[in-house]
């Protein structure tokens, strides 16, 4: 058994590895991801469907302006990324994206594929795992929109590791959703379905839905669509 000493020697390093041969910075920046609000992504044959709780309670209101603290960002024509960690982290990795498809499509002349934007976003943050005087990012995200003929959802860990979803929820209370998610998903659904879902999932935990506090937005071939406070409201 490890004494407190051990752990924090191991703590201290960010590229030790302990005795389990694990990284505990980057358990850590894991952690963060979990404790923040939580974000859902859902693929459906229409497009994809991002729901995302901001960082927003009633004590903040009216004096925040809540778009102010958004989670789901654009990073080209179709094809977006929401966040659930450290936002400030988020807003970094964000820009990035954001770069590297304009670069693509400023030397190519066409959009970037996604699953290439996944790639070098995911060797960025798995290069902060691997040196001293810096720390993992602390903040998961989620990426999708068109790829092809077709959409594609992935999720990003703070180590650099990527997976491909059907649909995927990140942060507080995941387990619950992502419950319902599995038991209700259908390939077939449509983008309105999907937002059902999310909504379905997201009233399943313990944090109270506002128009304030909730952001939605869908992506198809070709269009982004941030959804306004009153259409927010209409759903719930």
């Amino acid at each position: 058994m490890e004494s407190f000493g051990d752990v924090m020697g191991f703590d201290r390093a960010l590229t030790l590895f302990n005795p389990e041969g694990e990284l505990l910075q980057v358990n850590y920046a894991r952690k963060s991801v979990d404790n923040g609000k939580p974000t859902i992504a859902i693929s459906t044959r229409e497009g994809i469907v991002f729901s995302a709780i901001r960082p927003v309670s009633e004590d903040d209101l009216p004096l925040i302006v809540p778009e102010s603290a958004e989670k789901v960002f654009k990073i080209d024509e179709d094809i977006a990324t929401a966040i659930s960690g450290f936002i400030s982290d988020g807003r970094i990795l964000v820009d990035k994206l954001q770069e590297i498809a304009q670069n693509y499509r400023i030397i190519y002349g066409k959009e970037a594929d996604i699953l290439l934007l996944v790639k070098d976003i995911a060797s960025e943050m798995q290069a902060y795992t691997q040196y001293g005087g810096a720390r993992p990012f602390a903040v998961g995200l989620l990426i999708g929109g068109v790829r092809g003929s077709d959409y594609a959802l992935y999720v990003v860990e703070p180590g650099g590791t990527y997976y491909e979803y059907k649909a995927v929820a990140i942060g507080m209370e995941k387990e619950k959703i992502n419950k319902i998610l599995k038991n209700s998903y259908d390939e077939k659904m449509s983008l309105e379905d999907g937002i059902e879902l999310s909504i379905k999932s997201l009233k399943a935990t313990s944090i109270k839905l506002m128009p304030e506090n909730l952001e939605i937005v869908t992506v198809k071939k070709g269009e982004f669509k941030k959804f306004s406070r009153e259409e927010v409201k209409k759903y719930l």
